[in-house]
């Protein structure tokens, strides 16, 4: 069991339960080059289908610095080995076992990129609604 009753408690309460670090600063350096190699098409493992532009670049803005451009990614997971990694980490699913219960399965994972100067205002939203 990774988290105590009182976690367990806390989440089910509020919907969110803060956790500490489970990631070492190396593996979030990596993943940061990662994400800026996927993201500026040093790397093609990943569709473009999944790489999603905020729309004023969509139509193509060669002047603007691709990272400036990039709104989020998805599906890492199922194309990068590092993204995969942290998925299956142990930390992370142990913690969300004890939520949810042992029969997991990853949908989706999304990566937000929130370009600085370029960002799309979005309003505040419920993404599911029961």
């Amino acid at each position: 069991m990774a988290l105590s009753a009182e976690q367990r408690h806390l989440f089910a309460q509020n919907g969110y339960l803060p956790f500490g670090q489970v990631l070492t600063g190396e593996e979030l350096a990596v993943l940061r080059q990662r994400s800026e190699d996927i993201a500026c098409g040093r790397v093609e493992h990943v569709p473009p289908r999944y790489i999603q532009l905020e729309s004023a670049f969509r139509d193509g803005d060669a002047q603007t610095d691709r990272l400036d451009q990039v709104r989020k990614m998805t599906h890492l997971c199922y194309f990068d080995e590092l993204f995969e990694a942290v998925a299956r980490k142990a930390e992370i699913l142990d913690a969300i076992e004890d939520l949810l219960g042992p029969k997991l399965k990853l949908y989706c994972d999304q990566l937000m990129m929130k370009p600085r100067f370029n960002g799309t205002v979005t309003g505040w939203h419920q993404d599911s609604v029961a």
